[in-house]
């Protein structure tokens, strides 16, 4: 009696294991016929196959999983490995969240074939560090032009952005001159006017004294009177005769013309309105 309870207990032990492993890995073994001291040895190499997953028939396939498994992301691990995602199997970018991270500049390759990025989606170019290189002057609309090297600006508020050079001291109150010889100075905003800047004019006289010539006197000629009281000039009571000339002679004349004038010089600026010159540098 007992040893029919033992081999019945060796059958349902056999019988367990069976039922356990049966059509897990393969459906072969043990066979409904295998011998009862057989079946512990094939069990324990499905297990230890099982355990290895070396085996194909024990490996997850994706003809195994079913289209309707709706595996949830809370199952899946973190793909971390290189080579694990393809780019073309990325769909709904836009749903990414802004938190979720950025791409780091050294995974992404130079963008240098035209057409691969819209000039609206450009965003953040006051961000641009200055070494990061000028445009090609080819790719600026003709709509506008960088000024050269040397050209000058002005600025009616604010100071000389970067690039150019404040040069306000060096040219201060100064016009600008159009001529060849670039960079001179010169002028002046007052002058002293000379005489010979004066149009032809005549001045009040003032006080003037005319000198004597000097003590000299004159010969007059009456003729040979006969009879005392006779008419020295002839007949009537009235007439002129002529003295002799003394000759030619001069006087100076002395005093000073009315004053005019302070010789203040005179002040030519032009009305005007004050800049910052810059200079490209």
């Amino acid at each position: 009696m007992k040893r029919l309870t033992r081999i019945s207990g060796l059958v349902l032990t056999g019988l367990f294991f069976t039922t356990l492993c049966f059509g897990a890995w393969d459906k072969t073994k043990p066979a409904n016929n295998e011998k009862l001291k057989d079946t512990p040895a094939e069990v324990r190499d499905n297990w230890e196959a099982l355990e290895l997953g070396t085996d194909a028939a024990l490996q997850i396939t994706n003809a195994k999983v079913s289209a309707t498994a709706g595996i949830v992301d809370t199952k899946l691990a973190t793909i971390s490995t290189a080579g694990k995602v393809n780019g073309a199997a990325l769909t709904g970018l836009a749903s990414i969240p802004s938190g979720a991270g950025s791409i780091p500049n050294t995974n992404l390759a130079t963008i240098n074939t035209a057409g691969k990025v819209d000039g609206a989606a450009l965003t953040g170019l006051a961000n641009i560090p200055a070494g990061a290189g000028v445009i090609p002057a080819a790719n600026v609309p003709s709509t506008g032009f960088t000024l050269p090297s040397g050209a000058v600006f002005f600025m009616m508020t604010g100071s000389c952005p970067a690039g150019s050079t404040d040069v306000t001291a060096t040219y201060s109150n100064k016009f600008i001159r159009v001529n060849a010889t670039q960079g001179s100075t010169g002028g002046s905003d007052t002058l002293s006017i000379l005489e010979a800047n004066l149009p032809s004019h005549t001045h009040p006289s003032g006080t003037l004294t005319a000198a004597s010539a000097g003590a000299h006197t004159h010969t007059m000629s009456f003729g040979n009177v006969a009879n005392s009281g006779q008419d020295i000039f002839g007949s009537g009571n009235s007439g002129n005769k002529a003295t002799s000339s003394a000759g030619d002679h001069t006087h100076t004349i002395s005093g000073n013309t009315g004053s005019a004038g302070s010789g203040s010089a005179a002040t030519i600026t032009n009305p005007y309105v004050t800049c910052k010159m810059c200079q490209v540098n």
